[in-house]
């Protein structure tokens, strides 16, 4: 998602944005949508938590990517899901 620099400052991120969440949040009754991922330019993660987004930073450490997002999915955010329900 971006913005156009010539057409910023009207509100349309945040337009952007609040559609995505509606999107997934209807989605979520059907599928089990429970978490929204950005990859955000670094620029833009204030936008993101004015937003409502809590920033979560994850950095891969050697050169194994795929076995990196897979320990990521399987171990870290199940534990972080569980760690925000109802926070």
């Amino acid at each position: 998602m971006a913005v156009d620099k010539s057409m910023r400052g009207q509100g349309l991120g945040s337009q952007l944005v609040d559609f995505a969440i509606a999107i997934s949040v209807s989605i979520s009754e059907h599928v089990g949508c429970r978490l929204l991922v950005t990859d955000a330019k670094q620029s833009a993660v204030k936008f993101y938590e004015k937003a409502g987004f809590t920033h979560v930073y994850i950095h891969q450490v050697g050169p194994d990517q795929d076995g990196f997002l897979d320990f990521y999915s399987s171990e870290i955010l199940p534990r972080y899901a569980k760690a925000t329900v109802g926070a």
